[in-house]
């Protein structure tokens, strides 16, 4: 990379710190104040100035340069790494900058991916997250850290103005301020403007960079219920809850309409933002809504989904004590079930570093305290970023929990520490926190990771993201995601055992020793059948590990159904405006002897159902050689062309013979502003079955 730069850093600091002092104690700008320091830099030779810039990019089809692209834009630069949980909480800011001015406006936001581990240097893997996280601005993959080091950037996120005539004008450090980027873009762009140094030209943006066509995409984490023989899997790309039978993988149900928001209600219209840890209890099942910052709950009897905490708006409070939805919370990212009683949500809380609580019932905890049912807290941890063991939970620091597992006979909770590389153990009986393998010996190294088995701290894990206690053998099993593979704690000598995962990202399923994985991020273990579920995130699968056989496969989680209907036997478009009632008919051959046992059924996609909806989705065939069936078509905000389908499952008779056939029909309904019929009827003829 031979980036050029002109640079008095002395003088942009002072000048830069004089603009966040600025900023930090004023609520609305002065347009005045913004110009007359946008003067000063702009005249000053002192000013530093960017020439060109040669890296390998992503989500633009060639590099982006000074003297050619980006010459009459500002640019917004964010210098992230994507396992910083800080740097995901700002992409909603940026999003709604890049909303409001558009790359025409004459804003360009170029994020510069500087890693923090190696795994994250891979610009595949960069690409992945890109894709992961909904990123569509240009990113520059500084995988040698020459821009870092040649800006002198010391922390993720920073953010870095620089101006259409490419002179730096300001940095910012950290989250915090975030928030005031926006107010700040807005005043800057009109600076320039009013000089007629914006130029509208646009740039050779891809949106996107990954294309994901999988039945789940990037699954985060995974749960098995041993009593219900369920496993439920956050398909938290998709921003829904997959519910599978553990015994056959076949698809039970699917809790969300996929579609991203906060939406309370019945499972099939239900929204979330990326869902990840889940726990359940009788009939209930827990959701870390993750970038709703909210606990979710679902009525798996009912039907319906609810929010038990959060605001849906990133929370900065780091002790809580709120109840229900008055308490404000941040990137939940994993959940347990636990106390005596199972009254107990544990919540490893990564946007603040800590391990929280969700009273679900009234309880006493530590020292006899009692609180009321939906009080929600810290328990560990203070909220600094650091890998600090202490005997007082409040005075222990965790870097970015991820993952959390429960010993429940030794009264211990495991917690994936991602950002220190390692393991941890906190007491559910006094709240000491200790390490248990990986990481340094200094609280604020949190960069001694890598890829060595061994003991205690000779340990080197790569961002671990989830934990299973295995109480057969005393083991807990490790989701070292960076490292792609599967590792197994024994918590008597505290050794570190590499499971399965030849340490290169793949798909492939073989013995142990051969298997490949693609940064897995959860882990469930089916304690009866001794086998361990993996959520491969990057593979948009999930694996199971055998641990009795010592094999591992991949689940196929395809529905049957859906498969089939590619091979329709017929299809029929129906046009339809704000809403409409469609009867459709089925007419079978009166030389067709259909079995009373013969059924329909109504398909309505995951991403169709908040669009479509039928009073009876199945039933038996009339005798009388007529079914009438009932859709309706509504669009609640957008609306769009929607495909549904129609199975029958028909018995009948030829001669003696007697035998069974399925028919696959589609129904698409096509927008059309200009229609105003309220109800329209379909007719569909079955006149031949094989």
């Amino acid at each position: 990379m031979a980036t050029r730069l002109s640079v008095d850093y002395k003088f942009f600091k002072n000048k830069s710190q004089e603009l966040q002092d600025y900023i930090s104690n004023n609520l609305l700008y002065d347009f005045e104040f913004i110009s007359n320091y946008l003067d000063s830099i702009e005249s000053s030779d002192q000013s530093s100035c960017i020439e060109d810039l040669k890296a390998q990019w992503i989500n633009c089809s060639q590099p982006l340069q000074y003297g050619q692209h980006l010459k009459g834009k500002l640019v917004l630069f964010d210098f992230f790494t994507y396992c910083c949980i800080n740097c995901l909480h700002v992409l909603p800011t940026l999003r709604e900058i890049e909303r409001v001015h558009s790359v025409k406006d004459g804003l360009v936001v170029i994020g510069v991916h500087s890693a923090k581990f190696v795994n994250e240097r891979d610009t595949s893997n960069i690409e992945h997250a890109a894709e992961r996280y909904s990123i569509t601005h240009p990113i520059i993959n500084d995988h040698e850290l020459t821009l870092w080091n040649m800006f002198s950037i010391s922390c993720w996120p920073t953010f870095l103005l620089v101006s259409p005539t490419g002179r730096m004008l300001y940095v910012m450090i950290g989250e915090i301020l975030v928030n005031k980027i926006p107010q700040l873009v807005d005043h800057v762009l009109r600076y320039y403007r009013g000089k007629s140094l914006i130029l509208p030209h646009e740039l050779p943006i891809l949106k996107g960079s990954v294309a994901t066509h999988s039945f789940l995409k990037y699954p985060g984490k995974i749960h098995v219920n041993s009593e219900s023989g369920h496993i439920y899997i956050s398909d938290t790309g998709h921003h829904r809850i997959v519910v599978i039978q553990s015994d056959t993988s076949s698809i039970i149900s699917i809790i969300g309409s996929g579609r991203i928001g906060l939406r309370d209600g019945p499972i099939a219209q239900a929204e979330f933002n990326s869902p990840q840890g889940l726990a359940s209890k009788g009939s209930m099942l827990y959701i870390a809504d993750t970038e709703n910052h909210a606990i979710r709950q679902v009525d798996l009897e009912r039907g319906v989904v609810s929010t038990l905490c959060g605001t849906g708006k990133l929370g900065l409070d780091k002790e809580g004590g709120g109840v229900y939805k008055e308490q404000e919370i941040s990137s939940p990212w994993d959940l347990e079930i636990g106390g005596d009683k199972s009254q107990l949500l544990f919540v490893a809380m990564a946007g603040t570093h800590q391990i929280w609580i969700l009273f679900l019932t009234d309880s006493l905890w530590l020292k006899g305290t009692s609180y009321k049912a939906g009080t929600m807290l810290r328990f560990a941890g203070t909220g600094d970023e650091a890998n600090r063991n202490n005997s007082y939970p409040h005075r222990a620091c965790f870097a970015q929990p991820s993952g959390i597992s429960i010993n429940r006979s030794g009264g211990l909770l495991y917690i994936a520490d991602s950002e220190s590389g390692c393991v941890r153990s906190l007491s559910l009986k006094d709240g000491a926190v200790k390490g248990v393998v990986g990481g340094g010996l200094d609280p604020l190294d949190l960069f001694s990771y890598g890829d060595i088995d061994g003991e205690g701290r000779d340990v080197r894990l790569q961002h671990p993201m989830a934990v299973a206690y295995n109480l057969k053998n005393n083991s807990v099993f490790v989701a070292d995601a960076y490292n792609h593979k599967i590792k197994v704690i024994s918590i008597v000598d505290k050794s570190c055992i590499t499971l399965t995962g030849n340490g290169k990202a793949g798909c492939v399923d073989e013995m142990l020793k051969s298997a490949q994985f693609y940064e897995p991020s959860g882990l469930a273990l089916d304690s009866v059948r001794q086998i361990l579920y993996v959520a491969d995130t990057n593979n948009h699968t999930v694996r199971a590990i055998d641990l009795i056989a010592g094999n591992v496969s991949t689940l196929s989680l395809e529905n049957t159904v859906y498969s089939k209907l590619e091979g329709a036997d017929g299809s029929f478009d129906v046009k339809v405006g704000n809403t409409c009632s469609l009867i459709i008919v089925m007419n079978f051959s009166e030389s067709l002897k259909v079995n009373p046992k013969s059924s329909w059924e109504i398909v309505v996609p995951l991403q169709s159902s908040s669009y479509v909806s039928a009073p009876v989705m199945k039933g038996k065939i009339s005798l009388d050689s007529t079914s009438k069936l009932l859709l309706v078509y509504s669009h609640a905000d957008n609306p769009a062309d929607i495909q549904v389908f129609i199975h029958l499952y028909l018995e009948y008779c030829e001669g003696v013979l007697c035998k069974i056939s399925q028919k696959f029909y589609s129904v698409s309904f096509l927008f059309d502003d200009h229609c105003t019929e309220l109800e329209q009827s379909l007719s569909i003829s079955v006149n031949e079955l094989s």
